[in-house]
């Protein structure tokens, strides 16, 4: 059975593994992303976790698949915008990598493959239309349609995160105005529980989800608030594209319950009802490595 590597290219952190075709993997690895050294520095950083997991792997890796935060340009092999790791603008990584590692890479947008990952061994399992999602520090976005992922001219698309709720709202980081990860990305919630709960202020989305779990009526407020402005932009995908199921992954989600139900009400008022009747919102069962399972398999798959 083939075995490939699967790497998630975050902000944050680079999180690693084998995988096989089935969505198992071993050998996790975590590594803080060390941005601020530079594009060639992360590259190395990327390319000393490949020799160490090809090194543990019972035999040798067929490929790596790599998910990136950012918008891809598949035809030419390159990212075309990175909000969250500017540097990596306009770079051919599976080019560059290849060149250091001497195996193939291949790449794909982060949430895509969090996406395929889910379709795979998780939530998503045996699904043939199913829209993916992550809520954290930015909003991302997947679209699933017969199996297949929905992408455009140049091999892109299904930027939920970036669907306009609001034609004169705050600035996003793209550089639009109005966008759903301008009101429910990290640092927008951070600012909406500033203004409106100032009590909250400084607890992490995590500790404000337990409060919200033992009942305090401000915390279970803000989880309303995100899940009714993601409802906003969740009904048009919906009438759009008539998925089956939702898969919710990221920080935010980890609520559950306390997100899933007001945002299936709120689409449920606002989108076709004959789509709504049926569909369900799930959070993601893989969790953290659902994006590194998705580019392991994508490794595999191509």
């Amino acid at each position: 059975m083939a075995i490939t590597i699967g790497i998630d290219l975050g902000g944050s952190n680079i999180k690693a593994a084998l995988v096989n075709p089935a969505g198992n993997y071993i050998y996790p690895v975590i590594e803080k992303t060390e941005s601020d050294q530079g594009y060639k520095f992360l590259m190395n950083q990327v390319n000393s976790i490949i020799r160490a997991l090809t090194s543990l792997s019972p035999e040798p890796p067929t490929g790596v698949g790599i998910g990136v935060c950012g918008l891809m340009d598949k035809h030419n092999r390159r990212v075309v915008a990175a909000t969250n790791l500017s540097m990596l603008k306009g770079k051919h990584i599976p080019k560059d990598l290849s060149e250091l590692g001497k195996i193939p890479v291949l790449m794909d947008n982060d949430v895509n493959c969090m996406a395929l990952g889910e379709g795979i061994a998780g939530s998503a399992k045996g699904k043939k239309h199913y829209v993916a999602l992550t809520l954290g520090t930015g909003v991302g976005g997947a679209v699933v349609s017969g199996g297949s992922f929905i992408s455009g001219h140049q091999g892109g698309g299904g930027e939920i995160g970036h669907v306009q709720i609001h034609h004169s709202g705050p600035v996003c980081g793209c550089g639009s105005n109005g966008c759903l990860e301008s009101y429910i990305g990290k640092q927008a919630v951070h600012d909406y529980i500033t203004r409106n709960y100032p009590r909250l202020k400084g607890y992490e989305i995590s500790e404000i989800n337990k409060m919200a779990e033992a009942g305090d009526d401000d915390a279970v407020e803000v989880f309303d608030y995100i899940a009714k402005m993601l409802a906003v932009a969740l009904a048009s995908v919906v009438n759009i594209f008539n998925p089956q199921l939702i898969v919710l992954g990221g920080g935010i989600s980890n609520a559950g319950e306390l997100i899933i139900e007001p945002l299936l009400a709120e689409i449920k008022k606002r989108a076709f009802q004959p789509y709504t009747r049926s569909l369900r919102i799930v959070t993601a069962k893989l969790g953290e490595w659902a994006g590194v399972i998705g580019a392991g398999v994508l490794a595999v798959e191509k």
